[in-house]
Order: C-alpha cells, then structure tokens, then sequence
C-alpha cells in the first residue's frame, strides 16, 4: 500500500531491475476532505453573484431601453449627421483620421525604423488592433463625457430618460468602430495571416468594451453637469493613457524597472 499525503500532480513509478515484474494497481482512493478552492475560484464565484445581481437589478432598465430602441436609433442617425454636418466628406472624416496615424506609425517604425517583426509578425499587424479598441474607447469617452449639456433642450424641457444620452454616443462609436473592424481584418488578410478563430473573439471584446464604456460614459457625463473642467482633465488623462498602455510599445524592449511601473 501506498499513502501519499500531500498534493501530487503526477505520479512516476519505474521498473528497471526486473524485466518481468509485473505491477498491478487495484484502485486509487482520493480524500474528499482535501478538495480547496482556489483564490481565482473565490474571485469567480464573487462575479458570477456581482454578474447576476446586475442583471436583476437593471433587467428593468434593459426592458426600457428595449423599448426605446426606435428612439435610440434615431438619436443616434442624428448624432452621426450632426457631428459631420456641413462637411463634404461627411461620416468618412472619422475614418481618415485613425486610417492617417496608422498610416504614420506604418511608414515610421516599419519602413523608417524597420522595427523587426515580432514571432514573425509585422509591426503595424501588432499596432493595429491595439490602436482601434483605443481609437473607439477614446472617442466615447470625449463625446459621451459632455453630451448631458449638449443635449440640454431635451434635459430641461421634456420628460426624457438622460440615461439613453450616453448610451447614443457609445453606440455612434460603434458603428464607426465596425468599419475600422473591416478595415482589420483586410489589412491583415492583405498580409496573408490566417485569422482561424480570432473574428469570433471580436463579437465578444467588441461586447464587454461597450458595457465597459456604457458605464464610464454615466460616470464622467454625470460629473461634468458639475465640473466644466472636467472635460479638459478627460482629455488630459486619455492623451497620457495613450502612452501609458500597451497600445504601440513592444514589451520585450523595455526596461524592466518602467514595465513594472507601467
């Protein structure tokens, strides 16, 4: 018999000195008592309760906005008209602009730099998808922070749920968010990289990064109604988040010290 009373992960037992030993194993008993759960367990289990009481909480509000979605699509029609009224070029200004820094970054670091390519991938492939997740965070954030004393006819003046104002300005964002999505997706098939599974991760990033914003956008616009500042500290905190994430710098290349501040 043998009793092994620690946690074990694998267990090897060889036979070298006799050919024709034969060992047989009758059974293996595990004590139920020693089962733990892990912190990452615990941690789990506190966002699934946290996950179901959100959802219970604003099923409500979620059934409302449902309901509102002839309303929600129409704010966001005009938004989008709105923010690029008078311009010849219209709705295809918001793509020059994130289509001209890529644009930048590709002629400085791959053809004027010659950063290497990093597990065989280019740089601008690296750069990329790092930099249009930012371009739509970004942008709601600017847009979404003011948009309470932008839309203050409807605020003041009629029986409104403001709640929807923010949710307009991360949505208009996404639709300009989807045709930078395609413009991926082509750059990277242009470099002949095969994508298998990674479009299927995108409905489920895409989805998270817009909840995430919903609720940044509540914040910062209900704390601008009190601080007309706070639209410039926004700015400021984004301009430095810009340098301060892993949008374009290539961990492997820096200091250890500045990676573990970062």
């Amino acid at each position: 018999e043998l009793s092994i009373k620690k946690k074990v992960y694998s267990l090897r037992i060889d036979i070298t000195e006799d050919s024709s030993a034969l060992l047989t194993l009758t059974g293996i008993y595990v004590n139920p008592n020693a089962f733990t759960i892990t912190k990452w367990g615990i941690l789990l289990g506190i966002l699934v309760v946290l996950g179901a009481f959100f959802i219970f909480h604003y099923r409500l509000f979620f059934r409302e906005l449902y309901t509102e979605r002839e309303l929600l699509v129409t704010l966001i029609k005009n938004d989008l008209k709105a923010r690029y009224a008078g311009s010849f070029l219209g709705m295809i200004w918001a793509l020059i602009q994130p289509l001209l820094t890529i644009l930048v970054f590709w002629l400085v670091f791959e053809l004027g730099f010659r950063s290497a390519p990093v597990n065989n991938v280019n740089f601008i492939l690296w750069f990329i998808p790092a930099y249009i997740p930012w371009i739509y965070f970004q942008d709601s954030i600017v847009n979404s922070t003011g948009c309470l004393r932008e839309y203050s006819y409807l605020v003041k003046k009629m029986k409104f749920k403001i709640e929807i104002l923010p949710i307009v300005k991360v949505f208009s964002g996404l639709i300009i968010h989807t045709f930078l999505f395609v413009f991926m997706l082509l750059k990277f098939a242009l470099y002949r990289f095969l994508l298998s599974l990674m479009p299927f991760n995108l409905f489920y990033y895409a989805a998270a990064l817009t909840f995430l914003l919903m609720g940044l956008s509540w914040l910062t616009s209900a704390v601008a109604v009190f601080m007309k500042d706070f639209m410039q500290i926004i700015n400021i905190i984004l301009q430095l988040g810009f340098f301060l994430i892993p949008v374009f710098w290539n961990d492997a290349e820096m200091n250890p010290v500045v990676l573990s501040v970062l």
